[in-house]
């Protein structure tokens, strides 16, 4: 194994569907294919350091978001390094078109390349359009995070803000870790209905 600063405690196998995005990945590392991203127009006054502590919570709480990708000997693993990062806030207000601005912005970000080995795997940002019309704009490298768990990330940030801006508390949560995934993805291959998707895909794909 290459003289990493981990353990290997910390080295963690990758799934088949990881391993996949990060082989192509390797092949072509400045294509921003795998980025995935969306954005949410709040419409009324967003109490904003309740916003920005409502996603620095949730995110925090997805353990994928906050991992690096490293070359061993073994083939990739995943380190969870938490490293210190903040939501964007940008002030668009003073545009003639907040709005085509701020999307503007948004295509620019999602084009950037995402470097696996040194992260971060995703950007969080919340732009205003004016006193009382905000957009959330989440980016998020799809080997981290599928568009259902995005969807979750998105509920719990909501819940989460809920809360805060009327003062009260929230249960902390942790979404399901690297060990969870790779027993899914074992179970999975152990499975019958993987050996007729086998089939299936071996046929199909035959010629």
């Amino acid at each position: 194994m290459y003289d990493l600063p981990y353990t290997a405690e910390q080295l963690l196998p990758l799934t088949d569907a990881q391993a996949g995005i990060w082989f192509a990945q390797l092949r072509d590392p400045e294509n921003p294919i795998y980025k995935t991203g969306e954005y949410l127009v709040i419409d009324g006054k967003v109490n904003e350091p309740c916003f920005v502590e409502a996603v620095k919570t949730a995110i925090d709480e997805v353990d994928s978001l906050h991992a690096k990708f490293v070359t061993t000997t073994e083939g990739p693993r995943m380190v969870i390094d938490r490293q210190n990062w903040q939501v964007e806030r940008i002030d668009f207000s003073q545009q003639d078109a907040p709005l085509d601005a701020a999307v503007d912005w948004m295509k620019s970000e999602l084009k950037q390349p995402v470097d696996l080995e040194q992260g971060p795997l995703f950007v969080m940002a919340l732009l205003k359009l004016s006193e009382d019309q905000f957009v959330w704009f989440l980016s998020l490298h799809h080997i981290a995070i599928d568009g259902y768990s995005m969807s979750l990330v998105a509920g719990r940030v909501a819940h989460i803000y809920g809360q805060l801006a009327q003062g009260k508390p929230f249960d902390k949560i942790e979404f399901v870790d690297q060990q969870a995934l790779l027993k899914e993805d074992d179970d999975y291959k152990a499975s019958e209905k993987y050996q007729k998707d086998r089939a299936f895909y071996l046929q199909r794909y035959a010629d």
